[in-house]
């Protein structure tokens, strides 16, 4: 291949990126890492974690491995798939995370909450032999040299007991600058954020939990680079720039010169895993010769888990790279930056469909975004997916983030076969204010409440999901099943694409169902057609507007259309979200209006019997009818809503909302119906309604001191 010479950095920039687009047809036996394609008959090589790691470790008890980047923490389990994700800047290499406030040991129990610690003892009278007694009955020890004092933490038996060591702080030892350990531990060297330590003269036996370290010298024999595949000479200044300082350096006789570049492209690499080839590549450089990539690193695990695990890393080239003016190859070897497994395919790989993956764009999430994905087939377990935040970037990319370095989130796994569902959780974004959450023609409201996950589980149609991924089916790259959530007024409205560089399909069939909030409406599932699609944008005004007559006026369409019950099912649900959120708001004359025209439809709506959800909706609808009587003083509507639901459609000894069944106990108190009053009462009493909440309501003042009704709330 020719030297290329080139004029300027944007030239440069657009050669390279022809000569790699150009070579890339003749890698396709050595598939880049980031790609997942490279396979034998029984082995996959996968990236777990996009971006650039710290170190990884593993629990020797359960097999389990821990990564961290940064304040990021994955936990993997012994069949190298992810299966949990958390957070926290005081991870420390004993696996023990320390807070000002409390210690987590997720690491060890998966538990994530932070714990009081234990009584803190003054060790410093204790000798050699009882100190190191003490540190050898932890199950996890770590030191800490902080603020001129010292502590060891001691857990065992799931909690952290303190000894103060302050007067032996010249014994703990750092990590972090001993550049000698740093070298093997740090898979991004000076860019590490691992903490870690040992007290000096103290060797710890059995431990449960440590570093690993990326040596590759167990693992050459079975790793071997076949090939070097050039595609540009790479020059880290301008050939004018490299001519005058040679021709200076002969003038003044100095023996050094300077190449006017090296060759950069791909090195082939083979990897014999229990008698199978996988063969990939990774960018790399001869600027010294060898064409080993020195930022691909093998980890090095002594004690091999039970299912064959070999962990790879592959990080940045360099800490600055302007000093050999990299910015310009950062976006061809970055994309291979990551964590990667050899590990045996799992069954969500045995398909021949396209590779796809979970992405998230939109409203910032207060917490991380996690859940497990669901498949149809019975022998295929749930997979844990998470989505982080966007990966770090080298110093010299920062300040130029139009042009280097990667910005898109991204999730993990990468999987082929098709999901069914995927639990999907996030902290509400605006924490001061209710949350409205639609999806095509679903929407929910999750009320205020402090630091509350909100939990769904979207559906896909599986006709949908399949035709959307037959229009992919010749593409090599991975795709993105994309969620992304769009700000509303009050929340927002979820999109699920299915996309790559080139197509987005928007998935219009996706419904949600979400944890039951009680004595509240919940959104059936909707199909999307225009009728359908007319109506929720109708009902989404009214309620934005909080004024009926957007939903009432499509409402008087429909009856006309004689095409009322055939949505009898989305009518119930919107005519009791807007009757509930109209009272909420005490818009007591348009609520009374939307009732009105309600009670016109009503045979039309129960026309055919309702199922179970249609049913919870209309006893929403007839609570918040009996609530509106009383307080505008309007019975001639509350006796409506008994005439037309309890009477009519509901089972009163079979309903379960205590708030519904209260307020129809309510109605007959105030209107001296003693007898249906109590029984009533005696059905939210097996309910486990709070007897107290009758003798503080003054629609029973009349009955405080009746007998009857003092034994029906246990009271007599």
């Amino acid at each position: 291949m020719r030297t290329i010479r080139l004029i300027s950095f944007r030239g440069f920039i657009v050669m390279l990126g022809f000569l790699f687009n150009s070579a890339s047809a003749n890698t396709h036996e050595y598939p880049q890492l980031y790609e997942n394609r490279s396979t034998s008959d029984n082995y996959e090589i996968t990236k777990l974690i996009d971006g650039p790691i710290d170190s990884l470790y593993k629990n020797r008890k359960t097999g389990e491995y821990i990564a961290q980047a940064n304040s990021s923490l994955w936990k993997i389990d012994a069949k190298g798939q992810v299966i949990d994700y958390s957070r926290s800047n005081n991870f420390y290499a004993s696996g023990l995370i320390l807070e000002d406030e409390g210690f987590s040991d997720w690491v060890f129990t998966g538990d994530k909450q932070i714990k009081p610690y234990g009584k803190t003892l003054d060790a410093k009278d204790y000798s050699d032999q009882k100190l190191f007694a003490a540190f050898d009955q932890a199950d996890a020890i770590e030191f800490v040299d902080k603020d001129e004092t010292g502590f060891a933490y001691i857990y065992q038996n799931e909690t952290v007991s303190i000894l103060d060591i302050s007067n032996r702080r010249d014994q703990i030892d750092d990590f972090y600058f001993r550049q000698s350990v740093s070298k093997d531990y740090n898979l991004r060297r000076d860019e590490t954020d691992v903490n870690a330590s040992r007290f000096k003269n103290y060797e710890r036996k059995n431990v449960q939990f440590e570093v690993l370290s990326s040596s590759r010298k167990d693992a050459l024999k079975n790793l071997n680079s076949t090939d070097f595949k050039k595609v540009a000479t790479h020059r880290p200044i301008s050939i004018t720039e490299t001519f005058f300082e040679n021709l200076l350096g002969r003038i003044f006789s100095v023996g050094s010169r300077r190449d006017y570049g090296y060759p950069v492209g791909y090195t082939h690499y083979q990897l014999s895993h229990h008698n199978e080839q996988l063969q990939f590549s990774v960018f790399s450089d001869k600027e010294y010769d060898s064409a080993e990539a020195w930022n691909f690193k093998l980890i090095n695990d002594q004690a091999k888990s039970a299912d064959d695990l070999l962990f790879m890393a592959v990080n940045y080239r360099r800490h600055y790279l302007a000093e050999l003016n990299e910015q310009s190859l950062l976006p061809y070897y970055e994309k291979d930056v990551g964590l990667y497994v050899v590990r045996k395919k799992i069954p969500h790989n045995h398909s021949n469909a396209p590779q796809w993956q979970l992405s998230y764009s939109g409203l910032h999430s207060y917490d991380s975004i996690s859940g497990h994905i669901q498949f149809p087939h019975p022998k295929l377990e749930p997979v844990f997916y998470w989505f982080r935040q966007d990966r770090p970037l080298p110093a010299a990319a920062r300040a130029d983030l139009d042009h280097f370095g990667r910005k898109t989130n991204i999730a993990s796994p990468i999987l082929k076969s098709l999901p069914d569902s995927l639990d999907f959780q996030w902290m509400d974004f605006k924490r001061e204010n209710n949350f409205r959450l639609v999806v095509n023609n679903q929407d929910a409201e999750f009320h205020k409440s402090e630091d509350t996950k909100v939990a769904i589980r979207l559906y896909f149609d599986p006709n949908e999901l399949r035709q959307a991924f037959a229009q992919f089916s010749d593409t090599k790259e991975t795709l993105e099943l994309n969620l992304d959530l769009q700000e509303i007024s009050f929340g927002g409205e979820l999109i699920v694409s299915l996309n790559n560089q080139k197509k987005n399909i928007v998935l219009q069939n996706t419904s949600f169902d979400y944890q039951e909030i009680p004595y509240a409406p919940q959104s059936p599932r909707a199909i999307s057609d225009k009728i359908s699609n007319d109506l929720f944008l109708a009902y989404q005004d009214s309620l934005l507007e909080l004024n009926p007559d957007f939903f009432l006026k499509k409402i008087n369409i429909l009856k006309d259309l004689n095409a009322i019950s055939d949505q009898a099912s989305s009518i119930s649900y919107y005519f009791s979200q807007l009757s509930l959120t109209l009272n909420i708001n005490s818009k007591f004359s348009d609520n009374t209006h939307l009732f009105t025209q309600y009670f016109k439809i009503h045979n039309d709506i129960i026309r055919n019997k309702p199922d179970a959800l249609q049913h919870k909706n209309l006893m929403v609808l007839a609570s918040q009818g009996i609530y509106l009587g009383a307080n505008s003083h309007n019975p001639e509507l509350s006796k409506k809503e008994i005439s037309q639901f309890v009477d009519g459609i509901l089972v009163l000894e079979q309903e379960t909302d205590r708030a519904f069944l209260f307020n129809v106990a309510c109605y007959y108190a105030i209107n001296h119906e003693k007898a249906k009053m109590l029984k009533v009462i005696n059905r939210t009493m097996e309910l486990g309604r709070d007897p107290n909440s009758y003798l503080k309501d003054t629609d029973f003042k009349d009955y405080w001191q009746d007998p009857d009704f003092l034994k029906a709330i246990g009271k007599f």
